[in-house]
This record gives structure tokens, C-alpha cells and sequence, in this order.
């Protein structure tokens, strides 16, 4: 199974606008669609790496190593 997860960030100064977005996509074992739980666990998990990997980029500090 395939899991995509997008987020985006827009700030706006002066009327200068800027963006960032990212989106992640991961292959999940189908067995958890029979595990909500532990499913939408994993997909917490892919959207708290995808904010970190976001603020990083927000913040002029790149893709995080």
C-alpha cells in the first residue's frame, strides 16, 4: 500500500510572498488497513517527518541530513 503525505507553508512580507511544500510518499505493509491503530500511527509518523523536513526548508537550514 502506498501512502502519500503533502504539506505546504506559505509566508507572506511586504507583499512578497514565499512557499515551501514537500510530499512524501511511503510503501506500508496492506496487513495494517486490519491494524487502524498501528496504521494511523504510521502515518503520524510520516507527517511529523514531513513538518520537520518542512520548518527545516522554512528556516533556511535545507534538506535535513
Amino acid at each position: 500500500m502506498s501512502i502519500n503525505v503533502g504539506l505546504s507553508r506559505k509566508a507572506s512580507k511586504d507583499y512578497q510572498s514565499t512557499g515551501v511544500s514537500i510530499n512524501v510518499t511511503a510503501e506500508l505493509d496492506s496487513a495494517l488497513l486490519q491494524k487502524p491503530t498501528e496504521l494511523q500511527q504510521q502515518i503520524a509518523g510520516l507527517y511529523a517527518q514531513a513538518e520537520f523536513a518542512l520548518d527545516r526548508q522554512a528556516n533556511g537550514k535545507g534538506p535535513a541530513a
